[in-house]
């Protein structure tokens, strides 16, 4: 979990509150997980739904702080998790055994790939292509002596 009194300098104030306000709520026991989620499937249970996404937003900023060295504003990343997350919840089927947070995760990632993808109009690429290439990569060149390949040319 992010730290506010630690680095107070990263985050803007509407976040910090936002990051404040979330940090007490805890997340669901897998019982009570599996019981709200069954009345959020079966019944359409508003509050339930409500319940299951609060319990996930520290999650949301978790995944969200990973991308913040991309050039996108730290408040746009969690709003395109948090729609992530809404997505999870609204496909998320207990039957299957998995938690939530397992399944929400990727949910969660892809829609702030998604936000990277269309946030740099020259890069049309498919969804799965984005992560690899957002990722650091090694530069190779061959060696002068050994004709062996070598990182970085050393």
């Amino acid at each position: 979990m992010i730290r506010t009194e630690s680095a107070p300098f990263l985050l803007d104030r509407p976040v910090s509150q936002f990051v404040a306000k979330i940090r007490h709520i805890r997340m669901l026991e897998a019982q009570r997980e599996y019981a709200i989620a069954k009345r959020w499937r079966e019944d359409g249970d508003r509050e339930a739904e409500r319940l299951l996404i609060a319990s996930q937003l520290r999650l949301v900023v978790k995944i969200a702080w990973g991308y913040r060295a991309y050039g996108i504003p730290f408040s746009k990343l969690i709003c395109e998790g948090n729609i992530g997350l809404m997505e999870a919840v609204k496909r998320f089927d207990p039957d299957h055994g998995i938690r939530l947070a397992t399944y929400s995760t990727w949910r969660i990632h892809a829609a702030i790939l998604d936000c990277l993808r269309l946030r740099d109009r020259r890069l049309c690429a498919p969804r799965a292509s984005v992560s690899t290439q957002y990722r650091p990569q090694a530069i190779v060149t061959p060696a002068p002596t050994s004709g062996r390949r070598t990182l970085l040319g050393g």
